[in-house]
């Protein structure tokens, strides 16, 4: 509601001092007025128009008049307030009255069940509804009592303001003074009606708030100590008491009377949101199996087959669990159990099917299936509460059959299954056998919890991997890597989580069906675990796994992103993307350990003290590891050396594959990897032919005999060189007559080739051709001669002499 400018004199003090303003300057104007009419008028000061005094009435009569049409909204605002907590309180005591019977009977209920903890976990859901019930009892009148508090102060405020207004003022006019005297009554009426609503409401409030309290603190108590009742309920064995027929009966009798709805109006409330929601299912399965006809012929067979078995009991599963927790009416365990087996059985052909599709010969031996009906038994057991001296027979005679089952199936399997269902299967038989041996050793129900844990394990395995390869496939499907890469790998990175955080999704419809499992499940995930001084649970496990896995995706996201950078980004030089890939996974797995660290909850402060004193032993020790570090960095981010540059360091010719943190790899012509450390490449010499591009000039030295014509030699070599597709045309070719050798004249062809690759491929076919023109012009490659003359010796024969020079030519 809106009353005017009374809202906004009621909110805050500032408001008020205003109001106190109009009210205080209006009067002092009419008494300096009144003054002034009576002193003697200055010469230079003109008469005024009007009697001040007049002016002066009519603004403060319209002033009141105004601030009383306020205070006849707040009396009726104020009336109404009294009206609803009248109307509110009429049916608060016989209500709280009922919900303190109720909280007294559940009290005594749970004392007297403390040996059963089933029937104490169904005390425990009707004390939650019960605290709902208590808070809604009393959150009207909570409302309508902080109203009425608001309001109290604001007219407190008003008639402060108003005795204050009054005693400034000896004598007021007429007219103000009546309307003085209908303010103040109308202020007194709403004060009263306020009053009224005000103790009605206190007195209802204090015993639904002392109830209240009680319910908040028996149900708090019921809540922490229902984590060590199914403790001791699981984990102590059973004791030998001794089996009466009728007793038996009547167990089962009462279990199943407080599991199903016992009269017509609680099966009404039951069926309306089972039938919504298994309409809402069916509508869901018919859109889908419109949806799947515009797949190709693959995708449509799967998805089919996945919304007419897996999805109709996934869909029965939702429709009872809603049903049985439906907080129109009490929850009813049975309902609820059949919905977490229907849901479960729903996971098991969602499983199945998906690894059938990515693994054919898996369709022979399916653990999943196998474990399914030993599962369903064993939470009908925990279920019903049978007595464990007949708990543990019925389980070991379930537990034989399963492991015949799966014996006779395994040997019926003509081909070899996969490894993920063998090792699935022989750890479902170990599950079992160990399972016989807890329950002989009269430890039947935690036999039970260890089996169906293994099932929702061996679940969680086989969902998570066939959704993470189907996901993978399809990512591969619709980006394609080359037309797409960005999205092919951001696809890519997010399948292996969200498939398998899907998979952990899939494990609760096994909360509800083993009792306390919830309980037991909180108690071990939150339970603290002191290793070394530092204290661990489970929660902060899986937070540091999802955390790494998140990592990962985004490592291989943002590598992906800068392995595709010069394809949008062209300016960006190729070379440096492969250490900034490396500087990419070095900086977030180091982002990733510290905020381990941090969950984990180790005190960096100390810390930094170990780092420092560990410095000092790295400092000596470690100091080549360090000096190599450093100079990856700053090879890296001086870009000295880029990856596919041909480099000549540490003795060691090849081209750059890797610039890493400790090391450079190096590819030598021969193809063998040489790494180089990094402070070998800084503090040493070394050459980098490519730097600022990839060609490179080379030198063929050719020979002409002696009598050669040298400028047809020289046209000719440059002829040669030009018409090489690897050479260079600019640089232009040149050669230049270098020296008279002691067997031919020797020229010196320079050229210039395109890519340092093709070098030696080139200079040998420049060699070729160069020695097909020399023989088609007829110009001869000397080879090295060497002619040794000695002097005149006299050789004497039988009969005369003769005089021999002996002639010596080496090549």
């Amino acid at each position: 509601m809106q009353y005017g400018v009374f809202p906004f004199f009621r909110a805050h003090s500032t408001a008020r001092a205003v109001l106190t303003a109009l009210v205080l300057v209006p009067a002092w104007a009419l008494l300096a007025a009144a003054a002034a009419s009576s002193a003697p008028e200055a010469p230079q000061t003109p008469p005024p128009a009007a009697h001040p005094a007049d002016a002066g009435d009519a603004g403060a009569a319209l002033l009141w008049s105004t601030r009383a049409g306020d205070m006849a909204a707040l009396v009726e605002e104020a009336v109404a307030l009294q009206r609803n907590a009248e109307e509110h309180a009429q049916g608060v005591p016989d209500r709280l009255r009922t919900l303190r019977a109720a909280f007294t009977r559940l009290s005594g209920l749970f004392q007297a069940s403390r040996g059963h903890p089933t029937d104490q976990l169904l005390l425990a859901m009707q004390m939650r509804a019960l605290r709902r019930d208590i808070t809604a009892l009393a959150a009207p009148l909570e409302r309508i009592a902080a109203t009425v508090s608001r309001r109290r102060d604001e007219l407190n405020a008003l008639r402060k303001d108003l005795d204050a207004f009054t005693a400034q003022r000896s004598a007021l006019p007429p007219g103000e003074t009546e309307q003085l005297q209908r303010y103040s009554a109308a202020l007194n009426e709403a004060r009263k009606a306020l009053n009224t609503a005000f103790t009605l409401t206190g007195r209802l409030l204090a015993p639904a708030e002392s109830a209240r309290d009680q319910i908040n603190q028996a149900a708090d108590d019921i809540e922490a100590g229902m984590a060590d009742i199914w403790h001791d309920y699981y984990l102590n064995p059973a004791d030998d008491e001794v089996l009466v027929p009728s007793d038996i009966t009547a167990l089962l009798g009462r279990r199943l009377a407080r599991a199903f709805p016992a009269s017509l109006a609680d099966w009404k409330r039951v069926a309306v949101p089972f039938a919504g929601v298994a309409l809402a299912a069916f509508l869901a399965a018919l859109l889908g199996l419109r949806a799947v006809n515009n797949l190709p012929a693959e995708q449509a067979s799967v998805c089919r087959g996945l919304l007419t078995r897996a999805w109709p009991r996934i869909g029965l599963g939702l429709a009872l669990a809603v049903a049985a927790g439906n907080p129109r009416s009490a929850f009813y365990p049975a309902l609820g159990l059949l919905g977490s087996l229907a849901l479960i059985s729903g996971v098991v052909s969602l499983g199945s099917r998906l690894r059938r599709v990515l693994e054919p010969a898996a369709a022979a031996v399916e653990p999943l299936r196998l474990m399914y009906l030993p599962s369903a038994a064993g939470a009908l057991l925990l279920f019903f509460d049978l007595p464990p001296r007949l708990f543990g027979p019925v389980w070991d005679l379930c537990s034989v059959l399963f492991l015949t089952r799966l014996i006779i199936t395994r040997r019926k399997s003509a081909e070899k299954p996969p490894v993920q269902e063998r090792l699935l299967l022989g750890g479902a038989f170990w599950c079992g056998a160990a399972g016989i041996a807890l329950s002989l050793g009269g430890y039947a129900r935690p036999a039970v919890l260890v089996f169906m844990g293994y099932f929702a394990l061996a679940a969680v395995i086989t969902v998570g991997s066939s959704l993470s390869s189907l996901l993978e496939k399809v990512a591969n499907r619709q980006f394609d890597e080359e037309s797409a890469p960005l999205a092919n790998a951001a696809a890519q990175a997010l399948a292996v989580p969200a498939a398998w955080t899907a998979a952990l999704f899939c494990t609760l419809p096994w909360l509800p069906a083993v009792p306390g499992a919830s309980y037991i499940s909180l108690h071990f995930l939150f339970a603290d675990y002191s290793i070394g001084g530092v204290s661990l649970d489970l929660s902060r496990i899986l937070i540091i796994v999802l955390l790494y896995f998140l990592c990962r995706s985004f490592i291989r996201l943002g590598k992906a992103t800068l392995e595709h950078l010069p394809d949008r980004a062209p300016d960006i030089e190729r070379g440096v993307i492969p250490p900034l890939r490396t500087m990419l996974g070095y900086g977030l797995w180091t982002l990733f350990a510290f905020i381990a660290l941090s969950i984990l909850g180790v005190d960096f402060t100390s810390l930094a003290v170990v780092a420092g004193g560990f410095s000092v032993g790295v400092g000596f020790g470690m100091q080549n590891i360090f000096n190599n570090l450093i100079s990856g960095l700053m090879l890296i981010f001086g870009r000295t050396i880029l990856v596919g540059d041909y480099v000549e360091a540490g003795g060691t010719a090849g081209t750059v594959r890797a610039v890493g943190i400790r090391c450079t790899v190096i590819e030598t012509p021969e193809r063998a990897l040489v790494y180089v450390p990094n402070s070998a490449v800084m503090s040493g010499q070394f050459t980098n032919w490519t730097r600022h591009n990839r060609m490179v000039r080379r030198s063929l030295v050719v020979g002409a005999a002696y009598g050669s014509d040298s400028a047809a030699v020289s046209a000719l070599l440059v002829e040669q060189a030009r018409l090489h597709p690897h050479v260079l045309t600019f640089p232009e070719p040149a050669v230049l007559f270098s020296n008279f050798g002691d067997s031919a004249l020797e020229f010196t062809l320079n050229v210039f080739i395109d890519d340092l690759n093709n070098a030696p491929a080139a200079l040998s076919e420049l060699r070729f051709a160069v020695e097909r023109a020399f023989a088609a012009h007829g110009i001869e490659i000397p080879y090295p001669q060497l002619s040794l003359h000695l002097p005149d010796t006299k050789v004497a024969t039988a009969g005369h002499e003769r005089n021999t020079i002996p002639s010596f030519e080496g090549k």
